[in-house]
């Protein structure tokens, strides 16, 4: 019988595992080095090296990275413009630094490929908003300074001056602390319908305004709607008029431009001119956001999004009336502001002496104001007919059972 053999002692074993396993481990390393990645099997499976590949060059430490980085210079059209998707420091150029002290950036819009940033006046310590415009979109800054200088309403953004640089055009614009429109319907949802009717109230406030000199807005969406400040009873600001389309533009500007709210319009879609019509289609969509919590799915030419079964019939009438496909059918922002839905949640909401006096006194205001109203009715043919009192009974039931 072969003569057993006795194993070897518990250190010479921890001894030969160890071994091993640097062995293993310096093997996984060379392999790194070589193919720059590593290999468990032998020698001879390890895949051949080409012989174009260059040699693997090793990483850096993270000191000569930062080092070589400090060291390199910024490239020469790296200023020029604005590029959203880079994460570094804006250049601002001298005539804006020495009147304003910038302090962080706010928004980034990638369509219009502009900054907005938050400064304070280094004299009067007044904080404001600074737009800044890339030099090469002059001529949309053109028709943008001067749609938003003309405007003069509560409801649109006001803008106090404006400054010209070699490499940047910007906008000087009051500071508004709260939320986009967008963000809240994030964070909260769907809004109830009385508080819905009251923003798109005051959206019609502003566009028919704007509408008033001609203006057609053409982005309204809830990324460009604004609140003035955080507190539930702000008020709602039209911004960003790089879309703007004003009497004297040129016909090549008629058309809607890509990624803006009038592309999506029927007439949007199929390659017509989109004016002061696609305003109130967007109004619609905004409106249909506030009321269901999210965006609506993409339209189709003569193809309204679908709107949510518990809505009023008053609501319904509103938004059938701004969703029409035919731009020529569907009624002016102003037509549109007079309508029953509107009309009745201004008047619920509005503030009087004797609401501010008491609480009792509030509710029969809003009382008195329903059945003064009841006698009224919209004088718009296009929304239809229907009583102020049945409105806004129906408001207030359903914003009630919203909020319960």
């Amino acid at each position: 019988l072969p003569s057993r053999q006795a194993p070897p002692p518990a250190s010479s074993m921890g001894c030969a595992q160890s071994s091993s396993g640097q062995a293993r481990r310096k093997s996984r390393q060379l392999d790194r080095e070589r193919y720059g990645y590593a290999v468990d099997s032998d020698e001879e499976d390890l895949p051949k090296k080409p012989k174009s590949q260059q040699p693997l060059q090793l990483q850096k430490p993270e000191k000569q990275q930062k080092q070589s980085l400090a060291n390199q210079q910024p490239e020469p059209e790296a200023d020029q413009q604005l590029h959203p998707g880079r994460t570094r420091r804006v250049q601002i150029d001298s005539a804006i630094r020495v009147k304003y002290n910038v302090s962080s950036i706010l928004h980034r819009t990638e369509h219009s490929n502009s900054l907005v940033l938050k400064a304070v006046h280094r004299d009067t310590h007044e904080p404001f908003a600074l737009k800044l415009v890339p030099a090469a979109r002059a001529s949309r800054f053109r028709t943008e300074l001067s749609a938003i200088r003309r405007a003069r309403h509560p409801n649109i953004v006001r803008c106090v001056t404006h400054i010209e640089t070699p490499r940047f055009l910007c906008l000087v614009l009051e500071l508004a602390t709260g939320d986009r429109l967008s963000q809240r319907l994030n964070e909260r949802g769907r809004l109830p319908e009385l508080q819905a009717a009251v923003y798109s109230a005051q959206l019609l406030d502003g566009l028919a305004h704007l509408h008033s000199f001609g203006c057609a807005h053409r982005n309204i969406r809830t990324e460009n709607l604004l609140f003035y400040h955080v507190g539930p009873d702000s008020r709602l600001l039209i911004i960003d008029f790089a879309c703007a389309l004003l009497p004297d533009s040129p016909d090549s500007e008629a058309l809607a431009p890509p990624g803006s709210s009038a592309s999506e319009t029927p007439e949007g879609v199929d390659g017509r001119p989109c004016g002061q019509p696609a305003d109130i289609w967007a109004v619609g969509m905004v409106t249909v956001a506030m009321l269901t919590g999210r965006k609506s799915a993409p339209v189709r030419p003569g193809q309204p999004p679908l709107l949510p079964q518990s809505l009023s019939e008053p609501a319904r009438q509103f938004l059938a009336a701004c969703l029409r496909p035919d731009p020529a059918d569907r009624p002016a922002a102003a037509e549109a502001r007079r309508c029953a839905w509107l009309t009745a949640a201004s008047a619920v909401t509005a503030p009087t002496a004797a609401s501010q006096r008491s609480a009792s006194s509030s509710s029969e205001a809003r009382r008195a104001a329903s059945q003064s109203g009841s006698s009224s009715r919209c004088s718009s043919s296009r929304l239809g007919d229907s009583q102020l009192s049945e409105t806004g009974t129906e408001l207030r039931s359903n914003s009630d059972s919203t909020c319960s």
